[in-house]
């Protein structure tokens, strides 16, 4: 069948024979306009595309660099993954902040980070109870996370340290009592009262006292910070008898005007600690003002370290009522910033009572012969920069002196047995310092050492020439050994003091043994060449036993021409 063409009905025409309609120019030109935009916007699509890939490409070489990075680290941590679970336990132990170099106050949370690390290390951090023992108000949010930490302590002993200044109240409450419920072996106790009520203050310690609890407690050392209570409250609070504690600290806030606690609480509760090895009272830790009345002494007969940091009268009380052992360390403190005499009442009283102290350290036998001598130790410190305010640290440590015929001086012979005395005094009016000082039995000191000169060099050069430091080093003229790390300049200006035309009149006339520290560049060198050789030491005093430069190998020059024997290590 042929086919037929379809004619248009309204021309007549055959469509297929007509030619096909030529575009204008207007239509020729928009579609080049058109052409034109799709290229550009395929182009900077490309461009996109590339930019992209380019970005990835950059990101995964990152993230392998970073991961040859970690392959490496692992590498080089080999070691520590084939260590024993104990020992790697205690390295995490280490990593955990402890008192007050906890800011955060997270305790035992602090190792929950090295638990990621890898299945080994989370494994080691769960089953390691000493990791968890660690218990601050951060571990005590919920129940859960409570019973979470000691599930992984198990029983042991804990450290609890519970700071609530931020929290409140009645999470407080609600912390102890799932705690205490659940009977835990606490260790070591640090409470600080801040924030707390009177009435809540008094609940924990009378669950601290009670004889269910203090079976369990197992304490070794107590830390007591108090801002109250107040009134009849303080006479409501019973004394802690803890037999078996080793450290105790009471200290209160500086605000506090008044003790938080009675003095029967304070001298029951130190009568209990039979085993006691370590006390530490700062602040207004007795009544005001301090009683008169008579009290037994209290004894210590296991004290090895006294801190005491507050006012004048109670350093004093705390001397005379106290039975220090001998061989205990006594540290005394009183340092005020402002014109605060209320704390400096009774210095002169307070300062026989640190002299016969320091008397009662040797026996009658000693006190009877010329035995009885101090190795001394002296430093002036700027406790803050920018700051003219200084305070003055003394210590005495009493020494047996051994007299020797066959050299010239004496030996000292530091007894093991005697406890050393370190006195730390600041005030607005150095004439309180001074008197403190002056009843000292500082002619009896036959060592000394001279400490950070360096730091505090102005400030020596200033005392040196004139105040009662000047003055206590010319009471010290029985000084046979002097040690120093100050700069030779200043040490020469020190033994420079008195008349050159007199020996006798030399500071330190009877200096057999001189040990010298920093003496290791040129210029230092040199300037001791000026101490030792321009102040003819041994024109004055004859050669001395011992000169010694401990840190310095071959300091030939400063000592070239000397008679005395030079020690070197």
């Amino acid at each position: 069948m042929q086919s037929q063409n379809i004619l248009c009905p309204r021309c007549g025409q055959d469509p297929g024979s007509l030619p096909m309609p030529r575009l204008q120019d207007e239509d020729k030109i928009l579609l080049g306009q058109i052409d034109t935009a799709s290229a550009e916007c395929r182009q900077n699509v490309r461009y996109n595309i590339d930019s992209a890939i380019s970005s990835c490409i950059a990101a995964i070489d990152a993230y392998q660099s970073t991961l040859r990075s970690l392959s490496s680290s692992r590498n080089s941590c080999a070691d520590v993954s084939t260590l024993p679970d104990d020992v790697l336990g205690e390295i995490m132990w280490l990593t955990i902040p402890k008192g007050d170099e906890d800011r955060k106050r997270l305790g035992s949370l602090k190792v929950l980070p090295l638990s990621h690390v890898s299945h080994h290390w989370r494994n080691v951090a769960i089953s390691y109870p000493k990791l968890w023992s660690r218990i601050t108000m951060a571990c005590l949010v919920s129940k859960d996370l409570v019973d979470t930490i000691l599930g992984c302590a198990k029983s042991y002993p804990l450290d609890l340290n519970l700071y609530w200044q931020t929290t409140p109240l009645d999470r407080v409450a609600r912390c102890w009592k799932d705690l205490s419920s659940r009977r835990p072996r606490i260790r070591n106790l640090a409470l600080d009262s801040a924030g707390l009520d009177d009435d809540f203050l008094l609940a924990i310690f009378s669950e601290i006292n009670s004889e269910s609890t203090a079976s369990n407690l197992l304490l070794r050392s107590l830390t007591l910070k108090l801002v109250g209570p107040r009134g009849e409250h303080r006479e409501k609070i019973l004394p802690i008898a803890l037999p078996t504690i080793s450290e105790f600290a009471l200290s209160t806030y500086p605000a506090t005007d008044s003790a938080p606690v009675s003095m029967t609480w304070l001298t029951v509760t130190l009568r209990t600690m039979l085993m006691l090895k370590k006390l530490t009272l700062s602040g207004v830790f007795l009544p005001l003002p301090v009683p008169d009345d008579h009290y037994d002494p209290i004894s210590l007969p296991q004290l090895t370290e006294l801190y005491v940091v507050g006012r004048m009268l109670h350093l004093k009380w705390i001397l005379e009522h106290v039975a220090v052992p001998r061989h205990a360390d006594v540290h005394l403190s009183c340092i005020t910033h402002h014109h605060d005499h209320e704390r400096w009442r009774g210095h002169v009283a307070s300062a026989a009572s640190i002299a016969s102290f320091l008397s009662s350290r040797f026996t009658s036998a000693d006190l009877l012969s010329d035995a009885p001598a101090y190795m001394a130790c002296l430093n002036i410190i700027y406790p803050y920069k920018f700051d003219r305010f200084v305070f003055y640290r003394l210590v005495l440590q009493p020494v047996r002196r051994l007299l020797s015929t066959k050299t010239r001086g004496s030996d000292l012979d530091p007894d093991a047995s005697i406890g050393k005395l370190a006195l730390s005094f600041g005030a607005s009016t150095p004439q309180y310092v001074a008197d403190v000082w002056a009843a000292l039995p500082l002619e009896r000191v036959y060592s000394l050492k001279l400490l950070d000169g360096a730091e505090s060099e102005a400030a020596w050069s200033e005392h040196l020439t004139q105040g009662f430091v000047a003055q206590a080093c010319a009471r010290m003229h029985r000084v046979e050994a002097l040690a120093t790390r100050w700069p030779p300049q200043l040490l020469r200006r020190l033994l420079s003091q008195g008349t050159h035309g007199d020996p006798s009149s030399f500071l330190f006339p009877e200096l057999t043994t001189l040990s010298l520290h920093n003496v290791r560049d040129e210029k230092a060198r040199k300037a001791m060449n000026e101490v030792v050789v321009d102040l003819e030491l041994e024109a004055r005093r004859g050669p001395l036993k011992c000169i010694s430069f401990p840190g310095c190998d071959h300091p030939d020059e400063v000592v070239q021409g000397l008679k005395s024997e030079i020690t070197r290590w």
